[in-house]
């Protein structure tokens, strides 16, 4: 609970922090900035994606309504 007010004060003091930036900057030498350059608990790198080339056959059971032997062998060799 106290992690999430920290970072609930922390979501405000960047939105005012970010307000202040914009404010004051020189739209002639710097651009705009959003907030998440002001707060510490924001990633600033892009989230990885859910699904890719390497795992798409994941997907095929939903499609063929068969599971493709790779993923029954992957889960035989983490069972056992």
């Amino acid at each position: 609970m106290a992690r999430a007010r920290q970072r609930a004060e922390w979501e405000r003091t960047a939105e005012v922090l970010a307000m202040t930036y914009n404010m004051l900057r020189d739209p002639a030498k710097s651009r705009f900035r959003g907030s998440e350059l002001f707060n510490p608990y924001r990633s600033r790198s892009k989230p990885k994606p859910l699904f890719t080339t390497a795992n798409m056959d994941v997907l095929r059971v939903f499609i063929d309504g068969q599971i493709p032997p790779e993923v029954i062998q992957a889960a035989a060799e983490q069972e056992g």
